[in-house]
């Protein structure tokens, strides 16, 4: 369960998941995590990959599910499908 709600940040908003927070907790000394939780709509999935300026992320998320992803105090809605986002520092 950490590795999906702390490291990966998959945050269920409520008890169906069909709607999701994407916050990862970011740590030192862990560059890279990957990892999807299937549901009822399909996978949810994230992906990323720390440098030493930024962050490249791929996010995955079924139809019928509403997203978001939560990175320093911006807000950024997801579609449905995959979608990738270089994140700086």
């Amino acid at each position: 369960k950490y590795l999906f709600t702390h490291l990966l940040g998959i945050v269920n908003d409520d008890n169906a998941y069909e709607a999701v927070t994407i916050e990862p907790k970011f740590v030192n000394g862990l560059n890279y995590a990957e990892g999807y939780l299937t549901i009822k709509n399909g996978k949810i999935g994230v992906k990323y990959e720390k440098t030493e300026s930024s962050i490249h992320m791929e996010i995955e998320i079924p139809e019928n599910t509403t997203a978001i992803l939560s990175y320093k105090d911006k807000i950024y809605d997801l579609e449905s499908g995959l979608t990738k986002f270089i994140l700086s520092k």
